[in-house]
């Protein structure tokens, strides 16, 4: 009968035990406690990679990668090495190397661990250390260029009337000893004139698109006897109606629905400010421009906030007397004594809702509110006209309203401007 043999006790490990049968093997499992680090960098030394028997060139990018796979190269040893160290600083070396103390040797590992590991993290640690004296420079500029503009405003003679609050507006002279303005202008147009018009010219809706020299001859001709039977709108306005609701209907940029560009817009804006300018001193009329106020306001040391600008003010308060667009009645339609003047190259329409402050046309009564608080009383310009309803709106915040019909404003360097965006082979400027 065979004897059952009992298995033997887990061998220690590191002791030589003779295995009477099969039993358990031996735990591979390292004991980390126990285990001494190896210090990567030390003086005298150098880290050397063993050469893997078992590698293959194919594994070569699966390795580079990160990916799993067999090692290109065994574990990394320490071999005696007597070359000077170039990767870290060298400490002093004596000929012992036990003679470095404990914390010359931290110092050292401190230092090799902040050298970049490849050119792309040296790039990015030196422009990291570059920033911050770049940084300090743009302090001390920004200093030395706040030390002058006081330094130059405390040299600057201040003129002895400058731009008008509110409280000198209300202490105004008499009426009669202001200089007067006279500006004719047509007569509104009505609220019911606008919204006929819309059915003819936003005849496909949501989907209306580009400017008026690009619709067909039938549809051109469609909006000219629209215009012709209302009696109170002419062509530009009517245009300038439309790209308002084209504007509102598609709430993206004038270029993705074929209305120009902003650069375009702003220029032919800019020229009709120009000619408003150039008529104000034809007739005499002293005015602070917007680069003016900005430039008097930045030298303002005890100014937290720049007050609004508008395009132009007036040094002197002016009566403005609106009077009648046609050449037969030069009657006087309304009287308002003014401080500023607005410029908007388009047409004030009265369709357009009012709290709509990402129109041009919605935001007028915000704008109107703004400066009459500033400034006190003043007028727009609206190149194309004004709606009936708009315009005793702006009226009931104290803004009156003119246009630019007749000769009272030369508008041929706008006309020039326009014709290279917005007109068709004839030259007929069809926004």
């Amino acid at each position: 009968m065979q004897k059952t043999m009992k298995p033997s006790p887990v061998p220690l490990v590191g002791k030589s035990t003779a295995a009477k049968g099969p039993g358990p093997l031996p735990s591979r499992k390292r004991n980390r406690s126990n285990r001494q680090p190896i210090r990567a960098a030390l003086p005298h030394t150098k880290t050397v990679e063993q050469p893997n028997k078992n590698f293959r060139p194919s594994q070569r990018a699966q390795s580079q990668k990160g990916t799993s796979g067999k090692r290109a190269h065994g574990p990394k040893i320490l071999v005696p090495d007597d070359s000077p160290i170039v990767d870290a600083p060298a400490l002093p070396v004596k000929d012992d190397p036990c003679h470095h103390s404990q914390s010359d040797r931290k110092r050292y590992q401190k230092l090799a661990r902040r050298v970049p590991r490849d050119a792309a993290v040296q790039d990015k640690a030196v422009r990291k250390a570059a920033r911050k004296p770049l940084y300090k420079a743009g302090l001390a500029k920004a200093r030395s260029n706040a030390n002058e503009r006081r330094a130059r405003s405390a040299r600057a003679p201040q003129p002895e009337q400058w731009i008008p609050n509110s409280v000198t507006l209300l202490q105004a002279e008499p009426v009669s000893s202001k200089r007067v303005l006279q500006w004719p202008c047509l007569p509104p147009v009505p609220l019911s004139v606008e919204q006929d018009a819309l059915t003819v010219l936003m005849q496909r809706g949501r989907r209306e698109r580009g400017m008026a020299k690009d619709l067909p001859a039938l549809r051109l001709e469609n909006i000219q006897r629209c215009c012709h039977h209302s009696g109170h709108l002419q062509l530009p306005q009517a245009l300038s109606l439309r790209r308002h609701h084209i504007q509102k209907l598609n709430r993206v940029n004038i270029k993705e629905v074929g209305l120009g560009t902003e650069g375009q817009v702003r220029d032919a804006a800019e020229c009709f400010e120009q000619a408003v300018e150039d008529c104000l001193r034809k007739l005499n009329v002293p005015v602070w421009t917007e680069a003016q106020q900005k430039a008097h306001f930045i030298q303002q040391p005890d100014l937290t906030r720049q007050p609004p600008t508008p395009d132009f003010i007036l040094r002197e308060q002016m009566l403005l007397k609106k009077t009648s667009g046609h050449p037969t009645d030069g009657r006087i339609v309304e009287e308002r004594v003014i401080h500023w003047i607005e410029v908007k190259m388009f047409y004030g329409a009265s369709t357009i809702p009012n709290d709509d402050n990402r129109s041009a046309v919605g935001n007028l009564r915000r704008t109107a509110r703004k400066y009459y608080k500033t400034y006190g009383p003043g007028v727009i310009v609206f190149m194309y006209g004004c709606g009936e309803k708009l315009a005793s709106m702006l009226a009931g915040e104290g803004v009156g309203v003119v246009d630019c019909c007749g000769d009272m404003v030369d508008l041929e360097r706008v006309y020039t401007q326009q014709r290279t965006w917005c007109a068709n082979r004839n030259g007929t400027i069809l926004p």
